[in-house]
């Protein structure tokens, strides 16, 4: 017996005689055991305990995602994060249509069903703090063009990052909108409506320059 296998537990010497034959054994995970040659050989005991606990971790956090995945859905959170992203690619009156909606971007069919999208946020581990990011800016709400991103990070993967260079200068949208005085989803809307960067940046705007 010594030296062999069983599940996790290795023989690693006799240990005593009563009414059976005992075995001290040591688990892969460091522990030690004592164990009787006949639950050794039916399978009756493969670890120093390590196993159940880790089962009954795995058996809690299975039943954790199950009960998120059947009430998160329906939370403020969840609700929010959805009908934003719809709203935004459908509804004309939505702030940030122009940049979604406007330039053609939609959500796939699947997602439209919150609990779909729902399922989706679980599987990739979301937590608050993770932002749904658009791979390639330009597709489509789905899952194979979507990933989760911290919020702080995904300025850097958005149309307002892009570059403009004029009269020598080189800056974001953001940066020229500030240097300019205007708001920046004026100018990124002049930009996405196809005008040149000097139409956007020299034609006065309908509303009031600010002052630097």
């Amino acid at each position: 017996m010594i030296g062999k296998r069983f599940g996790r537990l290795t023989v690693i010497s006799f240990a005593y005689s009563r009414d059976a034959y005992y075995w001290n054994c040591r688990c892969d995970c460091g522990g030690t055991n004592i164990v009787r040659t006949a639950l050794l050989n039916n399978g009756s005991v493969g670890s120093c305990g390590c196993g159940s606990l880790e089962a009954a971790r795995n058996n809690s956090r299975t039943a954790s995602i199950k009960k998120r995945s059947k009430y998160w859905p329906h939370t403020k959170t969840f609700k929010t994060l959805h009908r934003n992203m719809v709203r935004r690619c459908s509804n004309p009156c939505d702030s940030h249509y122009y940049t979604y909606g406007g330039r053609g971007i939609s959500v796939c069919a699947e997602w439209l069903n919150r609990k779909t999208f729902c399922d989706w946020l679980l599987q990739n581990n979301w937590r608050p703090g993770l932002s749904v990011e658009r791979i390639n800016v330009n597709g489509n709400y789905e899952p194979s063009n979507c990933c989760l991103i911290p919020v702080s990070e995904q300025q850097s993967n958005t149309t307002r990052s892009h570059f403009l260079e004029w009269d020598g200068k080189r800056m974001t949208i953001s940066q020229w909108a500030r240097f300019i005085g205007v708001r920046q989803m004026a100018l990124q809307h002049r930009i996405d409506r196809g005008w040149t960067v000097e139409r956007a940046l020299t034609q006065p705007f309908r509303r009031p320059i600010r002052s630097r």
